[in-house]
């Protein structure tokens, strides 16, 4: 399952996320509302990290 194969990369990386969905298939970003533009930039970038660690 993609989603619970990204959460655990993620989470190996210090990045949280959630699933929801009927089956877990969506993969949840609830960042704070003070989030600056460069931890945006360093998430997208675990996320991606992630994403071809699971070959997606």
């Amino acid at each position: 399952d993609l989603a619970k194969g990204l959460l655990a990369e993620a989470m190996a990386r210090n990045l949280l996320l959630l699933t929801c969905g009927t089956y877990g298939q969506v993969v949840r970003i609830i960042p704070p509302l003070v989030t600056t533009e460069e931890e945006v930039d360093l998430a997208l970038g675990i996320m991606g990290d992630a994403l071809d660690t699971i070959g997606a």
